[in-house]
């Protein structure tokens, strides 16, 4: 549950809550990576915090979006010097989801006590997730492949063709949950 979530805050920090702009000032300034970590920060915050209401957990947080900064530090002075935009796009993903993965076993192995009656089940948290994936993550896939002909090209996402996906995508996720569901009572009462 509590990766669920770390996974969510980090997708919506980096794809939903980074505009253009936000982008753009992460190229040009340090200051604009900061602030960047500071959103993932406080999104955790916002989506952990009432999960666990512990100190430790709070500095695991803090721990997660510092190495954030780091790691987007790192990637855009590697961008200047090397073209490899998409590959960059997922190597900084993957290790950022690594680097949750690390927080996620650490809060684990604290045995908190998990406050989750105000938490919905993990169908809505991976609704998001996935919905984020093929809207977002899919724009910034193709800006990245773009940027290999166009370096000095802006991302403009595609809101349209994104509802479309996001469109799709719902219709099928909504079968499968109700079908899921309904398998479920069936097998606690048959």
């Amino acid at each position: 549950m509590v990766f669920l979530y770390l996974l969510l805050g980090h997708f919506l920090s980096d794809f939903v809550f980074q505009p253009t702009k936000l982008m753009t000032w992460k190229h040009k300034s340090w200051k604009g990576v900061i602030f960047h970590a500071f959103v993932h920060f406080a999104v955790y915050l916002l989506i952990i915090f009432p999960l666990l209401r512990n100190f430790t957990a709070v500095l695991v947080l803090l721990i997660i979006a510092a190495t954030h900064f780091l790691i987007d530090s790192i990637k855009i002075n590697v961008e200047k010097k090397n073209k490899h935009f998409m590959m960059l796009f997922f190597l900084d993903q993957i290790i950022h989801i690594t680097i949750l993965g690390i927080g996620y076993a650490y809060i684990n192995s604290l045995s908190l006590k998990l406050f989750t009656d105000f938490y919905p089940g993990p169908y809505v948290s991976v609704y998001i997730i996935l919905g984020i994936i093929l809207t977002y993550c899919v724009e910034i896939v193709q800006f990245q492949g773009l940027r290999k002909q166009q370096p000095h090209a802006g991302f403009k996402p595609d809101f349209h063709k994104m509802l479309k996906r996001l469109a799709i995508f719902s219709f099928f996720y909504v079968i499968f949950a109700v079908r899921s569901i309904y398998e479920i009572a069936r097998t606690v009462h048959p």
